[in-house]
């Protein structure tokens, strides 16, 4: 925590950085009143998870299966020891990195070249929940991404792939653009406060939407 925080604040003193906002990186650690030194006392009230492509299949893009696998990844990596060498911290922060560029060029429709590292990685957070005993639905997410690893043409790339015109997705984006719309058209209770508000600051809209707890309650497991 106290690297994370010192590392931000010497590139705000050096003017790489103008504020904690321009912090751009993969996970984001964060508090409610975003103050960087109430957080090393007091602790992180939220992460912000900044890797996740936006998920075009659904009106929020984000899939519940995809929050509750990240559930899992998170509890197997709290209650795993971590490593101690910073070098070999580095180095595996690199070889992800790495891997994850390969992954990403790769063709949706063919296996991974990463399948035994994937293969070891889900059969360590099959053993990890048949200790802990978690609920049915965070099996069907396993299930879910073992039968991507396992057959391709099942991962998201492979089904946005599947709705290519002539190289492009724009109709494929339009149809689902106007899909939504439609869908929020049939609203009765929009959501009007930029309207009433336009400068509105973070906290206050979460505030409007979530009530005076500021937290989205329960809502990451709905449908």
């Amino acid at each position: 925590m106290s690297d994370y925080v010192n590392n931000i604040e010497s590139n705000i003193k050096s003017g790489k950085l103008f504020s904690e906002a321009e912090y751009h990186a993969s996970v984001r650690l964060k508090t409610m009143h975003g103050d960087l030194t109430n957080m090393v006392k007091h602790g992180v009230d939220y992460i912000e998870l900044r890797m996740l492509d936006l998920d075009p299949t659904t009106a929020l893009s984000v899939r519940t299966n995809t929050i509750r696998f990240f559930r899992i990844l998170l509890s197997y990596f709290m209650m795993t020891p971590p490593m101690a060498d910073q070098e070999k911290i580095n180095l595996k922060l690199a070889q992800g990195i790495s891997m994850n560029e390969v992954v990403a060029l790769e063709n949706p429709y063919q296996q991974t070249i990463y399948h035994h590292e994937a293969q070891n990685l889900l059969d360590k957070l099959q053993l990890f929940g048949a200790t802990i005993q978690w609920g049915p639905e965070y099996q069907e997410v396993l299930d879910t991404m073992q039968d991507r690893l396992d057959n391709p043409n099942l991962t998201p790339a492979a089904n946005l792939c599947d709705h290519e015109v002539d190289g492009s997705l724009m109709s494929y984006g339009l149809a689902m653009a106007n899909r939504y719309q439609n869908r929020a058209h049939e609203n009765p209770h929009p959501f009007t406060g930029f309207e009433e508000q336009p400068d509105m600051t973070a906290a206050e809209l979460r505030q409007r939407l979530f009530g005076a707890m500021g937290k989205p309650e329960n809502l990451t497991d709905s449908k």
